[in-house]
């Protein structure tokens, strides 16, 4: 008997050793395969790292005021440069930039960060009106004092407007036909942040009706939500001259013109009862384009012809072919210096 338990022992020992060996020997090459592993930099890539603590050490109350310079270095370099065949890294903490790319893109990368840091953020104000006119013919009486600009998006426009003429041009909107204000105020943003206006309503309304076993045989009203109003998003970011000024501009409209009531028979039931749902007729546009122009000159941008920016969403049944009407959505952009 104690034999047998000495080589059982032995035979413990050997496999414990046997099964230990194993393992280091696994650890050491995954050590050693960790280690071999070299960054590729194939390609010529090198790491730099830039200090942006000068820019967002400015807004100690905005939450990730460094987002809007990763949004510009994107902008800038493309997208697709950064899941190219060329591996690369893009990182954008509070206080640094680090960058691991090609040296035309560190180029580029530097030159978008050197219009955050060397300019003061809040030395210029970007002010933003938003308003509407119901006919596009005022273009027939202040032609000659905008200087246009390209506008890529289909039916769109823009102009500079010199500061002589921004008066001018302000009090013709006032008082045109169908002026609606929707900026209760002019609208200030720091260089290089972003400014986002949002006047949404929120709808609810009966879309359908379902039978299902939890309700027995009395059907179920399906009320969903919809959102009526717009959105307007606006980053600008000056050239490290102090003149040349690049904005981004989103807009877009979801402007609910009326419900189309009626009844239906829901599946499932006798086909007695009817109930009553609501159809909703939605005008929608969507805009977004990027533009460039002197800052000493306002810039006037017309998207186009656009649902109503607000609506009633009151309104009868009448025939679906009764399209929503349109108004010409007009947004203007000063440049002003900061005294404060």
């Amino acid at each position: 008997m104690n034999r047998k338990k000495t080589i059982f022992q032995i035979f413990f020992v050997l496999f414990y050793i046997i099964f230990s060996g194993l393992c280091l020997q696994m650890v050491c090459t995954s050590v050693l395969c960790a280690q071999a592993v070299n960054i590729p930099n194939q390609h010529g890539q090198i790491w730099k790292q830039y200090d942006i603590s000068g820019y967002t050490g400015r807004f100690p109350q905005v939450s990730q005021p460094e987002k809007t310079i990763a949004d510009w270095i994107l902008m800038e370099t493309g997208f697709e440069v950064w899941h190219s065949e060329i591996p690369a890294m893009l990182n954008v903490t509070r206080n640094s930039v680090n960058v691991y790319h090609v040296p035309k893109i560190q180029v580029q990368v530097e030159s978008v960060i050197q219009r955050f840091v060397n300019i003061n953020p809040v030395e210029q104000q970007f002010r933003v009106h938003i308003f509407t006119v119901s006919s596009p013919y005022w273009r027939q009486k202040v032609g000659n004092r905008l200087i246009p600009i390209p506008s890529f998006s289909m039916g769109s426009q823009a102009w500079m407007v010199p500061p002589e003429d921004l008066q001018a041009v302000m009090e013709l909107f006032r008082g045109w036909s169908g002026y609606v204000n929707h900026a209760s105020e002019a609208k200030a943003v720091p260089n290089g942040q972003r400014l986002e206006l949002n006047w949404v309503r929120t709808r609810n309304y009966t879309r359908n009706f379902f039978t299902s076993p939890s309700s027995g045989k009395s059907p179920e009203a399906e009320n969903v939500l919809l959102d009526d109003g717009f959105s307007f998003e606006f980053m600008p970011l000056l050239g490290v001259d102090g003149v040349t000024l690049d904005a981004q501009i989103k807009f877009q409209v979801n402007h609910l013109d009326r419900f189309l009531p009626m009844s239906i028979v829901p599946a499932g039931t006798s086909g007695r009862s009817a109930e009553k749902i609501e159809i909703p007729m939605i005008g929608q546009f969507r805009f977004r384009e990027r533009y460039r122009w002197n800052a000493e000159n306002a810039l006037l941008v017309s998207p186009g012809l656009t649902p109503p920016l607000t609506s009633s969403g009151e309104g009868s049944g009448m025939s679906i072919f009764n399209s929503t009407y349109r108004v010409e959505t007009l947004i203007l952009v000063e440049v002003r210096k900061n005294y404060e």
